[in-house]
């Protein structure tokens, strides 16, 4: 008969027991086994023993006859007949005893016995006593250890996995020490692991241990990578198939394993922010597979690997352009906001987010058209460009800025060359209007030298106000800059007779010595830095709305960068964050900078771009300070533009260097801030008097004269209601939808307050009968809503408002921005209100009201469902 081997690992358990139980504190253990598998020494009862193997019963004896102060154990493939009684009597419970696995295994959870369904595995006892952790098993509740239960307790101690999600396995394969694991281990035990962890995983557990098995634990995630674009489709490429199990050896993978397996990968990294440097290393990977099986065509199905992002660009790319030949196709205009979606939708969205915008401003201007308005007055053409040029010219820069996906760079071109066209074309009929920007501008325009008396000084009587002069702010970037301050909290308020919205014209030419001095100076004039600091730290209104002590104070560029370049300017920002000092001014020129580069300009202009806005952003904030934002001009950049003689600047020539010639006009005016009050001025982007650079300003066109400005706050400003400045009605997705009622206030009128709510006594008259209320009045009148409603401090009817404008959209999402304005709610706090109507209406967790990249869509049938209406 075979003798049984054993390890120290089966041998301790059993020691324990029986040096535990024996009555001599230097017992004599006999284990029937086969010699030649002793350890030398074994951890039993808490301490070190020492283990001797032999079959001869005389050396047997001769050990067991020595004095000894600690166990001894004797290993011997010896009966008992053979050893003999003498021998028998000395032993611990005077028996040769045998390593009972099972016996063992139940030891080692607490459990009396184990169950039929784990006794058949024999090969799992071994596995459970060798893997047993230092700390030992869990001990089980009931009598009986089960299968399940015993494969759970193996999982971590013998494959080194901690697991909750099959992601998590994912994670473990790709390690060198799981395909040691695997292949260390018998191939009993790793069928049982496999099928035990796919029951709580997945099937995609099986991808997992196929590729353990093919020794390809590096290139697990790429394989599911590429394994994601081939099963995506209910016909797999037999092909590419093929390629996947070659490389991990196992035809008999199913479409099913294969496909869960993928959408774990796909989804850990939709999800994965830290480890980015191994994510991209597992997407090239996946990449090349991609490329080298065949599958680039395919490879828009994947919402992860770049060459997925670049597919559907150029895929939303060739569907828009088809919709700009055919512009009036609705299907067509539908199929090319679903290739976008697809786009957004892509994880490398989050990192190119610019090159999506580009693919909407493409469609927004498809949807816009290319025809253009003349203005017929001066206050007209500078209104128009507010609500809809500069919206426009936003765009235009984006699409100027092209893209490297050849389908998506074609359109742009395209769309780039129909509006520039359509621009230029317009300008010369628009000459005339704006070349009245020299003259009184009358009630509908503010002068650049009238924003101090109109809009600071009545505001600083009211709050700490900090003016944020961004020099060279054009419109368009104007609206991006907003979009960036509405992250972080700051709204636009509008005064009661709304000034602050009218459109801001620059000093004529439009550039800084004239339009920032006038500016900053309350009067037209010509300046530099020094003249502007005297001139705003004394003028009148601001005195008066400052105490002696603490004056208006006004900061330019050298005075933020005293301590080098990149240092925050702690002393400005000392003054910011103090109240006391009622007006602080200051200058940032980082935009004017640019336009005098070579280099290409920023995509955006957000707080990095604008450093140090963010930290200047921050002191006004903790000084409770309303902000002023504007510039003192705007500017248009390098498109292929002429460079004729000048004499003036690089946008701008005196009178006396010739007449007005092709793309020129002849301006003249109290406006215009030289000796002659005449200037010839450009009206085309296209013209220059100087080097090349990234941009211009100083001429007529409306991107240069007009005057970005906003009061935005973070708190509640007295006498001033928050607003909204809001995109024309193109440049959404979704068709304009009509205000709930017609009490929604319009664009830049204070928002009208809340219906008082009367709460009924006991002593009221019994009420009518209710009419039989529908739709979201229904919903309203609720229990669920009722009850709900102040504990969310929700606002009634700003819910009962939001939902119909939501549920005007007959289903289809709307971006938060125009729910804001149809609302009436300013922007900046939409976000938070739209999150507690999802608490109060997403009941049990169904998307009844659903988020996603800045849009919201209501079901109002789901919601009805779950109220019972």
């Amino acid at each position: 008969m075979t003798l049984p081997v054993v390890t120290r690992a089966q041998l301790e358990p059993l020691l324990d027991r029986l040096i535990d139980v024996a009555d001599d504190p230097a017992p004599l253990v006999l284990v029937r086994a086969d010699p030649e598998s002793a350890p030398a020494e074994a951890s039993a009862g808490g301490q070190t023993v020492r283990i001797v193997a032999s079959s001869s019963p005389l050396e047997i004896r001769a050990h067991a006859s020595r004095q000894r102060d600690q166990p001894l154990v004797v290993l011997t493939g010896c009966d008992t007949t053979t050893l003999g009684d003498d021998l028998l009597a000395r032993a611990v419970r005077r028996k040769l005893h045998t390593v009972n696995r099972w016996e063992t295994v139940s030891q080692l959870f607490g459990a009396e016995h184990v169950s039929q369904s784990l006794a058949q595995h024999k090969y799992l006892a071994d596995a459970l006593i060798e893997a047993r952790p230092l700390v030992g098993y869990p001990a089980i509740t009931n009598k009986m250890l089960d299968l399940e239960t015993a494969l759970e307790a193996l999982i971590e101690p013998h494959l080194g996995l901690v697991a909750t999600s099959l992601a998590d396995v994912l994670l473990w394969g790709t390690h060198s020490t799981a395909a040691r694991a695997v292949r260390e281990s018998s191939n009993d035990v790793i069928e049982q692991l496999e099928q035990h962890l796919a029951t709580q995983y997945g099937p995609g557990i099986s991808v997992v241990f196929a590729a353990l098995r093919a020794g390809k634990s590096a290139e697990l995630m790429a394989l599911c990578l590429a394994a994601d674009v081939i099963f995506s489709t209910d016909t797999p490429a037999p092909d590419a198939r093929l390629r996947l199990e070659l490389e991990l050896g196992e035809p008999g993978l199913t479409d099913e394993m294969y496909r869960n397996a993928a959408q774990a990968v796909v989804s850990y990294i939709s999800g994965q922010r830290t480890d980015e440097a191994r994510t991209a290393s597992w997407l090239t990977a996946g990449d090349r597979l991609v490329q080298q099986w065949g599958l680039a065509e395919s490879s828009t199905r994947s919402s992860v690997l770049p060459s997925g992002f670049t597919a559907r660009i150029g895929l939303a790319a060739t569907a828009l352009a088809s919709w700009k030949a055919k512009s009036a196709n609705p299907s067509l205009q539908a199929e090319a906001d679903r290739s976008i979606v697809a786009v957004e939708d892509h994880v490398a969205a989050r990192a190119e987010p610019r090159r999506v915008e580009r693919l909407r401003m493409a469609q927004r201007v498809i949807r816009r058209g290319f025809e253009m308005q003349t203005a017929t007055t001066t206050a007209d053409a500078f209104i128009d460009y507010t609500l809809d040029g500069a919206w426009l010219d936003r765009a235009r820069i984006a699409l100027s800025q092209s893209d490297t996906e050849p389908a998506a760079a074609a359109l742009y071109a395209a769309l780039s060359a129909e509006t520039d066209a359509a621009v230029l074309a317009n300008a010369g009929a628009q000459a005339p209007m704006l070349a009245g920007a020299a003259q009184a501008l009358g009630d509908r325009l503010i002068g650049i030298e009238d924003v101090l008396d109109t809009v600071v000084a009545p505001l600083a009587a009211t709050a700490p106000t900090l003016v944020v002069v961004l020099d060279g702010m054009s419109w368009p970037n104007f609206t991006d800059v907003l979009d960036a301050l509405s992250r972080q909290g700051w709204a636009p308020y509008i005064d009661e007779d709304a000034v602050v919205a009218k459109p801001v014209v620059a000093a004529l030419p439009t550039v800084t010595e004239l339009s920032r001095t006038s500016l900053l100076c309350g009067t037209l004039r010509s300046g530099d830095k020094s003249s502007e600091t005297r001139a705003f730290t004394k003028y009148p209104s601001l005195v008066a709305a400052s105490d002696a002590e603490h004056p208006p104070t006004l900061f330019h560029k050298t005075d933020l960068r005293s301590g080098g370049l990149d240092t925050i300017p702690h002393e400005q920002l000392a003054t910011i964050s103090d109240p006391r000092v009622r007006v602080v001014g200051i200058v940032l020129n980082n935009i004017d900078e640019r336009l005098k580069d070579v280099a290409h300009p920023p995509s955006g202009w957000g707080l990095d771009e604008l450093s140090p806005l963010r930290e200047i952003l921050e002191a006004a904030r903790s000084a409770g300070r309303a902000i002023v934002l504007t510039s003192d001009h705007g500017h248009i950049l390098e498109r292929k533009s002429e460079s004729r003689v000048g004499g003036g600047g690089e946008r701008w020539r005196g009178t006396d260097t010739g007449p007005a010639a092709d793309g020129e006009i002849l301006v003249s005016g109290p406006r215009v801030v030289n000796d002659e009050h005449a200037v010839v001025l450009p009206w085309i982007e296209q013209l220059r008097y100087g080097p090349s650079k990234n941009g211009y300003h100083g001429g007529l066109t409306l991107a240069e004269a007009t005057v970005p400005l906003a009061v935005l706050s973070t708190e509640d400003i007295e006498g001033w209601e928050p607003t909204s400045i809001t995109p024309p009605d193109w440049w959404h997705a979704a068709p304009p939808v009509a205000p709930a009622s017609d009490d929604v206030a319009p664009k830049a009128a204070p928002r009208k307050k809340a219906p008082e709510v009367v709460v009924p006594s006991l002593f009221d008259p019994e009420p009518e009968p209710a009419a039989t209320t529908t739709g979201i009045e229904a919903v309203m009148a609720s229990d669920h809503v009722q009850s709900n409603l102040a504990a969310l401090r929700l606002d009634a009817a700003v819910v009962t408002t939001i939902l119909s404008v939501l549920d005007g959209t007959g289903g289809t999402s709307l971006a938060e921005d125009r729910v804001a304005e149809r609302a009436s709610v300013p922007k900046v706090r939409i976000g938070r209100i739209i999150t507690q109507m999802q608490r109060l209406l997403n009941i049990d967790g169904y998307p009844v009201i659903e988020t996603s990249n800045g849009h919201i869509k209501f079901d109002r049938a789901l919601l009805e469902r779950q109220l019972g209406l």
